[in-house]
């Protein structure tokens, strides 16, 4: 009896939306690299945000060298929820070596005020202290930001953005 295996098929033809995105969690808790197959299949293939959403969120129980591409990807999606579960993935599991790419990844002017802010960011949480200058420059972007930005929220947000800089 392998209940991992049987899940994880479950999963993968499972046609009913709310049972696919309830399985998705469960079926990265088993870790093995057919779940992680499985999540990166269904969220390419799903046309449901939820479940694309929650396939995300999954791949947070996976080494981030192996999802990184899939969250990148993520951060230019059309949905906004899809944007903020890769945001959120990167806040919570992204790295010290990437974190000068967020930085520069917030500058594509193709991507949202949003989705700029959370990248800057993350740059800023996992930026290690010895990079002043990189710090610097992130902390600056989310200032300019702060500025120039009239929605409330947004400007919530860098100035939350800020705060993660420590130096």
């Amino acid at each position: 009896l392998n209940v991992d295996k049987d899940l994880i098929n479950a999963f993968q033809k499972e046609r009913n939306t709310d049972i696919a995105l309830t399985l998705a969690v469960p079926v990265g808790k088993t870790k093995s690299e057919a779940a992680l197959n499985a999540l990166l299949s269904k969220y390419k293939n799903s046309a449901d945000h939820r479940v694309k959403v929650s396939a995300i969120k999954a791949l947070s129980s996976f080494d981030y060298n192996l999802v990184r591409d899939t969250i990148f990807q993520a951060l230019k999606h059309p949905n906004p929820h899809i944007k903020q579960v890769a945001l959120d993935y990167l806040m919570n599991s992204g790295t010290a070596q990437d974190a000068n790419a967020y930085r520069l990844m917030a500058r594509d002017t193709t991507y949202s005020t949003a989705v700029q802010i959370g990248l800057l960011t993350a740059a800023n949480k996992h930026l290690p202290a010895y990079f002043t200058n990189y710090l610097g420059r992130a902390n600056y972007s989310l200032q300019q930001i702060f500025q120039r930005e009239k929605d409330v929220y947004l400007k919530a947000a860098a100035l939350r953005g800020m705060g993660y800089y420590e130096r």
